[in-house]
Order: structure tokens, then sequence, then C-alpha cells
């Protein structure tokens, strides 16, 4: 069914004035399906002398969204536009894994953790929790604000190829995880969608398109003038350069003041009123090969507070995606996360540390890991596939990097896990 004739069906179950504004806005729902089934092998149990981890299956739903836009030519080339976009949850309320999150948090959920979080995110149903915003674009490029993907995200996925999230998902090994967060929140994520910002894309230049994103800090209008870390922001930039069957990509973001290696002492609380500063950027190209499409990309990240230290850590993939003939397609990657460098190490635990997905133990190494995948696809009309696949994480002695879905095992552990899936979008 066309979209808009979906958008005025759905508005003139409402009423009338409805109708009238679908008809004016050129409002469209559109949205996406998609539903995952894993059968893995997790590997040992962290604490120590529990044995193994279950081997389990998992059904998650990543990436699946229902949302409605709309635009207005107000005339001279500028148009207001809106988009509202929420996800769609096929498994029912409170099944959902900590690794597959993507939701917004609103100012009342607190946020001590990436797993708080998503547990509180996933349990709230938030509205238009995925990119939602409102803004104007014309000659000058489009300027919005909203909820929305920060262009390391939203500029990765061209030469990735591959998922970012669920099973399949190399986004936790590259960046960390991805998901969307409030300022000071899961400051080991780079790939981010955040809250509250203010965006910016600009119109193509001779194939160069340029991004930036900005925070506000309303979420901490509280703090006082001796609080720092009260005024934590996020900001990021990026350009695509697109010549015929080339695509390069560079980008950046910045974290100030997230305090992601604070940690409590004994003797002192200044921890909470300290500056720190984390930064990643990433560089990766894309070029088609007839059938074949190969992608590569290398993303640096690091982390500096200015009471216990820096840390950092680099990663890489290599990717491809051949469209063999009629409806078949094989997809393939490479993931590699180098160790965790730098001064940084906990005052417990033997100073080992996990933050998220790194493991931080102040340079001493063997916290690396890798992740490769293939996976076989089968479309059954261009809106519509099925895929079937496998997928490995290997550890350092001391990493615990884990398929999304699953729980991370013991420093050293590795997973599998076989992998189908069905897709439609609408």
């Amino acid at each position: 069914m066309n979209k808009k004739v979906m958008a005025l069906a759905v508005a003139g179950a409402f009423a009338t004035p409805a109708v009238a504004l679908a008809q004016a806005s050129n409002v469209q729902i559109y949205g996406t399906a998609y539903v995952e089934y894993s059968y893995g092998h997790q590997g040992l149990k962290s604490t120590a002398g529990n044995g193994d981890l279950v081997n389990a299956d998992v059904l998650q739903t990543p990436g699946s969204a229902i949302g409605f836009k709309g635009e207005e030519a107000l005339g001279g080339g500028l148009s207001v536009w809106f988009q509202c976009e929420s996800t769609a949850e096929f498994r029912g309320g409170g099944t959902q894994n900590t690794a597959d999150v993507k939701f917004t948090a609103s100012a009342g959920i607190s946020l001590p953790t990436i797993v708080s979080f998503s547990k509180a995110a996933q349990n709230s149903g938030i509205f238009c929790g995925r990119n939602s915003a409102v803004g104007m674009k014309g000659s000058l490029g489009n300027i919005f604000i909203g909820n929305w993907d920060a262009p390391i995200k939203a500029n990765s996925g061209g030469v990735r190829i591959v998922s970012e999230t669920g099973a399949w998902g190399t986004q936790p090994m590259l960046f960390g995880g991805s998901s969307s967060f409030m300022d000071q929140a899961a400051g080991t994520t780079f790939s981010r969608r955040q809250n509250s910002t203010i965006n910016y894309i600009s119109p193509v230049w001779n194939g160069v398109q340029l991004s930036g994103i900005v925070s506000t800090v309303g979420a901490q209008i509280g703090a006082t003038t001796n609080a720092t870390t009260g005024k934590a922001r996020m900001w990021g930039a990026g350009a695509n350069y697109t010549n015929g069957p080339l695509l390069l990509t560079v980008n950046y973001e910045r974290h100030n003041n997230f305090n992601t290696l604070a940690q409590p002492t004994t003797n002192s609380t200044a921890d909470t009123n300290v500056s720190s500063t984390d930064w990643a950027w990433d560089i990766g190209g894309a070029y088609q090969f007839g059938p074949v499409r190969a992608g590569v990309l290398y993303t640096k990240q690091y982390w500096d507070q200015a009471q216990f230290g820096d840390a950092s850590v680099s990663a890489w993939n290599i990717a491809g995606d051949w469209k063999i003939t009629g409806p078949h397609e094989v997809l393939a990657s490479y993931t590699k996360a180098n160790s965790t460098s730098g001064n940084y190490a906990p005052l417990t635990g033997g100073g080992v540390t996990t933050i998220g997905v790194r493991t931080f133990n102040g340079g001493v190494g063997n916290t690396g890991g890798s992740m490769w995948t293939i996976e076989y696809q089968y479309w059954f009309s261009k809106r519509t596939r099925g895929s079937l696949g496998y997928t490995e994480v290997r550890n350092d002695a001391m990493a615990r990097y884990n398929i999304g879905g699953y729980t991370s095992p013991a420093g050293g552990a590795s997973q599998n896990a076989w992998i189908s899936s069905l897709k439609t979008t609408f």
C-alpha cells in the first residue's frame, strides 16, 4: 500500500481534521520489522568455580522500528520537516537483552551503568526514542534538533557493511556498543544516538557532505558552579566523500566531563569534581567492484580522567558484500580490537576492570579480541529477505567481549553462535 495512503487511512480512523493535516504536511508511515534467532555457546562464566555458561537460544529484534514523518514546503526552496521513530518490540515487554538496545533515556531514568540504562529504557516503551527531530532545510543545508545519530554512528555503516547490533553486531568491538544515550552515560560507547542535540547536515558539494552534532546540558541544570562534571557535553563532526563506486568517510567525536574512568576512593570525593576528556575518530572507505562491495574501517578511542589517568584503544574492520546472482547474497566480515593501553588501572579488582565491554588494566595487555561473521541472505523481494550464518568471538586472556545479546564470559573465553533472521521494510 502507498505510504501516503496508509498515513491518510490511519489519520482518518481518529478524526477528519487529522486527515486534513496529513494531506497538508505530506505525512508518511514507515518502518522495519526484523527478528533474529540465534543459538550460541557462551563459554566460561566469569565467577570462579561456576563452570560454563549455558548454551542458549536468543531472540532479538535490533533495528525494528515504526515511525512517521512529514514535510511542508515554505517557498523559496525552504521546508520544515519532522520525524518520530520508535522501537517496535515484537517479542513483548520485558524480554529484551541488555546488549541489543535501541532506546532513548528520559530525564527520569537513572544511568549509573549501561546495563541499568538498558533495562530501564526497555521497560519504559519510549515514544520517538529512535531518530526523531524537527528541523528546516534548504539550499544551505539541514538544521534540526532532537534525538539523532552522531556522525560516527551515521557514517560508519556505509563502510562497515555488516550489522551494527544483535548477534551479527560489530559495533561493541569497534566502538564499545551502539545505542541512545543522555550526556554522561556510557562513556566507552562512541557509536551513539544522542539525546537533546542540535544537528547540521550540509548539501553535497562536489561529492563532499559535512555533518555536525552538539548536545545540550539541560539534564544538568541543577549543577552548582563548582561541579565541573555537572556540565557534561558531547559533540561530533563528520565528512563523507562519494564519487561513483567510491565512498570515503572520516569522523570525530568528543565527550567532555563524562568521567568514564572515575572511581571511588576512601580518602577523597574529588573524583566527581574533576574534568575529563574522551574522544574518538574513525576513517574508512568502501568500493563497489561489480557485484562485490568491499569496505574497511579503523577507529581510535581515548579517555582521560584528570585524577585517575588515561586509557586508549584502537580497532578495525574489513568486510565484503557479494551479490552473487538473482536473490542470493553473501556478507562476511572480520573485526579486531587491540589491547587497551594507558596508565589507568582501578584501585580494586587487582587493577583490572571492565567498563562497558572494554577491559582496562593499566596497559598490561591481553585485553583485545576478534570477531568474524559470515551471512547468506536470500531476497524474497526488494523489501524482504531471510538469512542464515555464523559468528565467533575470540578473546585475549583478560578480555571479555561477547556476541550481542549474550552474557560476557570470563576473560579469555570464546563464544560462537548460529544465526537466522527475517527482515522486511514498509
